[in-house]
């Protein structure tokens, strides 16, 4: 651990990174920041608590919105948490965080990302255009 408390995995920090599928879109995204694992699961967002001990690492107690999703959406999101339940041995490199389950299963691949880029276009668009106030003396 460091004097923050953040655990080094493969000379990276897990406390403070964003993760995603690669390619993004309304998929899998997930945020580590400490001890607290908030994200989205395509349709509905979720949160959770982690604990990690060197390249193990523990999700529990997800929660999660309950919007009306299509069957497929619901399932994909289901499976999508129970998957995350069962990550311990994490490897995270270059931008890539590989999650294992006990057995060391490859689970899911994902790639390092800023939470901001999970906004669209539009929205992109919008906050470019935004200015600071003006200053009335």
């Amino acid at each position: 651990m460091t004097p923050g408390g953040a655990v080094v995995v493969g000379m990276m920090l897990l406390t403070g990174s964003e993760w995603g599928l690669p390619g993004g879109g309304e998929s899998l995204s997930v945020q580590f920041i400490d001890g607290r694992v908030p994200g989205g699961s395509g349709c509905n967002r979720f949160g959770g608590c982690y604990s990690q001990d060197g390249a193990t690492v523990r999700i529990s107690q997800l929660i999660s919105t309950h919007m009306a999703c299509a069957d497929d959406g619901m399932r994909k999101e289901r499976d999508g948490l129970a998957m995350l339940a069962a990550v311990r041995p994490v490897d995270a490199r270059h931008a890539v965080l590989v999650l294992n389950d006990a057995a060391g299963t490859i689970l899911v691949t994902l790639a390092c990302c800023d939470w901001d880029e999970r906004i669209n276009e539009k929205q992109r668009a919008e906050k470019l255009l935004l200015r600071p106030p003006a200053v009335v003396h």
